[in-house]
C-alpha cells in the first residue's frame, strides 16, 4: 500500500510554511519517497489505497470532506478551525469521523468540538512535537530569534484616518526611544505582509508598539541583538512543493542554532520544544483561537496585560545570556503520537 503525506500547496498567492513543518513532521513516519496529497483535494484522490495521517488545520473548502475512498487514513492532530464548524460537520462528515474514531485532536477546543457532534475523540497534540526525532538543539552563536512576535496593531490601511493617528499619538515614545525604534524597523522588512509595512511610517509605528509591548520583559540590548522571522512566505519565492519543503527545513535548522525563540507561531513553539531548543511564547486572548488548547501547559507562556504590554517576569528582564527553561512535559505525548504513526504506517 502507499503512503502519502498531507500537504497544502493551496491556490493562495501567500504560504503559513507551518503548514510544511506538519509535512515534515509526517514524512519522518511516511518516509521521502511518500506521495504529497493536497489538502483541500482529499475527495478527488484516485493514486489507489494510501495510508495519510490526518495532521493539520483543516480547512479552506468544508465542503471538500470527507476524503476519497482510496484515503486510509489515521486520525492524530487533526484540528477543525472554529469559524467552520457548522458546515464542516455534514451528515456525511460525522458520519466518516465516528467510523474512524476516536479522532486524536490537536487541541482541547477541537477535542469538544468533535463531542459536540457525537465524535469519540481524545487531545494528542501537535504531530511537530515528535520533530526532535530529526532535529537537536546546538550550542552556536547564532542571535535569539522572534517568530512573528505577536503584539497589537492596527489592521486597518495605512491611509485610513486612524493609522496617522495612532502614528501621531506614538510620535512622543519613538522620540524617546529613536535609536531602538529606528534599529527594529529596518528589521520589520521582513514581515512583508502585515498591512502597510512597505512604507517606512507604518515599519516605525510597529517597531515602536512591538518595543513598547515587550521591554517590559525584555531588555533593549536583547531586542537590539534579535534576529527577526515570519513564517508568511509569497508563492514566487517558493514556487513548488519541494521549495516549500525545503525552506521548512531551512527555518527548522535555524531554530535547531538559536540561543532560545520567541514566538506566537504553534509550529515554531512546538517545533522548539521538540528538538529542546528553549521557546517562550507571548501570548494574547486576540490570537487565532482554537489552537493552543492544551498545548499551552507545555510551553513557557508570557502574558499580556490590559495595556497591550507584557506582564514583567517576577525575576526581572530578560538579559543577553539568559534563557527560558528546557519544558519536558509535552514527551508523552511525542513519544504516543511517534508510536501511533510508525505502527500505523509499518503495519498491513
Amino acid at each position: 500500500m502507499k503512503k502519502g503525506v498531507l500537504v497544502c500547496f493551496g491556490a493562495s498567492e501567500r504560504k503559513n510554511i507551518g503548514d510544511y513543518v506538519q509535512s515534515l513532521a509526517a514524512r519522518q513516519f511516511a518516509g521521502s519517497d511518500a506521495v504529497n496529497i493536497e489538502r483541500e483535494s482529499l475527495q478527488d484522490y484516485v493514486g489507489g489505497p494510501t495510508k495519510l495521517v490526518m495532521n493539520g488545520w483543516f480547512m479552506h473548502h468544508p465542503t471538500r470532506f470527507p476524503p476519497a475512498d482510496d484515503i486510509r487514513p489515521l486520525f492524530v492532530s487533526f484540528h477543525v478551525r472554529p469559524k467552520i464548524e457548522n458546515r464542516f460537520f455534514t451528515e456525511a462528515t460525522v458520519a466518516y469521523l465516528r467510523a474512524h474514531a476516536p479522532i486524536g485532536c490537536r487541541s482541547t477546543d477541537a477535542v469538544e468540538m468533535m463531542r459536540r457532534h457525537g465524535i469519540e475523540a481524545e487531545f494528542s497534540s501537535c504531530l511537530t512535537l515528535t520533530l526532535g526525532e530529526t532535529y537537536r538543539h546546538v550550542e552556536s552563536d547564532s542571535p535569539p530569534l522572534f517568530v512573528d512576535p505577536f503584539f497589537l496593531r492596527f489592521a486597518t490601511r495605512w491611509w485610513r484616518t486612524s493609522a496617522p493617528l495612532r502614528i501621531l499619538l506614538r510620535l512622543p515614545f519613538i522620540l524617546r526611544h529613536f535609536r531602538v525604534v529606528r534599529h527594529l524597523a529596518s528589521r520589520f522588512r521582513v514581515f512583508r505582509f502585515w498591512p502597510g509595512i512597505r512604507f517606512a511610517a507604518v515599519r516605525w509605528y510597529y517597531a515602536s508598539e512591538f518595543l513598547r509591548a515587550y521591554s517590559p520583559v525584555f531588555s533593549e540590548d536583547v531586542l537590539m541583538s534579535a534576529a527577526f522571522v515570519t513564517h508568511h512566505v509569497a508563492k514566487r519565492d517558493y514556487p513548488t512543493e519541494a521549495a516549500l519543503f525545503s525552506h521548512a527545513d531551512e527555518l527548522l535548522r535555524r531554530y535547531e542554532r538559536a540561543p532560545y525563540v520567541v514566538t506566537s507561531r504553534l509550529h515554531c513553539a512546538l517545533p522548539c520544544l521538540a528538538m529542546g531548543t528553549p521557546a517562550w511564547v507571548p501570548y494574547h486572548p486576540d490570537m487565532t483561537t482554537g489552537r493552543f488548547g492544551g498545548n499551552d501547559a507545555f510551553m513557557n507562556v508570557l502574558t499580556f496585560g490590559e495595556d497591550g504590554r507584557l506582564k514583567p517576569l517576577p525575576g526581572g528582564r530578560i538579559r543577553p545570556g539568559d534563557v527560558p527553561p528546557v519544558r519536558t512535559d509535552h514527551r508523552p505525548y511525542a513519544d504516543a503520537l511517534a508510536r501511533r504513526c510508525r505502527t500505523f504506517m509499518e503495519g498491513e
